[in-house]
């Protein structure tokens, strides 16, 4: 199968990657994508073009480091086929075109917990991304536990 965790920085980007870690097994893909929500029409009301071209570039560089340091840590997990994705653009339609361009089977991403009102008035990226990915998705909602908190019970 063929996962993909959005994230973020978050802690429930980081409680998403816990939970793809226990799905994926021997001979699946992990794909590792963060979404730097880079609106370039917002900030040519206030920049020049080198401006704008400046933020894009710092925007980027956030966005691949996270992903970078994400796919570093699951390839320490012992996940063997990793790839990593950095993109700029609106994070909801983002994930969904990317989840369909790559085929992935499902999309794993955390819920970020929105008032009543803002869920209302602008909605939430993991509403969106339920409603329209082809994909299977899975949302991590609450706080990660602690691995020494986790009890497996054997019998």
């Amino acid at each position: 199968m063929k996962y993909m965790v959005a994230v973020d920085g978050s802690s429930h980007a980081q409680k998403a990657l816990q939970m793809a870690y226990r799905f994926v097994g021997e001979g699946d893909e992990l794909v590792i994508l963060s979404v730097g929500n880079f609106q370039s029409n917002r900030l040519r009301e206030f920049f020049d073009e080198a401006g704008v071209a400046e933020a894009k570039t710092k925007a980027l560089a956030g966005v691949e480091k996270l992903v970078n340091e994400t796919m570093e840590h699951a390839q320490s997990r012992g996940i063997a086929k990793v790839t990593g994705k950095a993109e700029l653009g609106h994070p909801r339609t983002v994930i969904v075109e990317l989840a369909e361009k790559e085929n992935v089977d499902m999309i794993i991403m955390g819920a970020r917990g929105l008032g009543a009102v803002e869920r209302l008035v602008i909605g939430s990226v993991s509403d969106y991304v339920m409603k329209h990915a082809n994909a299977d998705v899975l949302i991590a909602k609450g706080d990660i536990p602690v691995e020494s908190e986790v009890i497996v019970d054997d019998e």
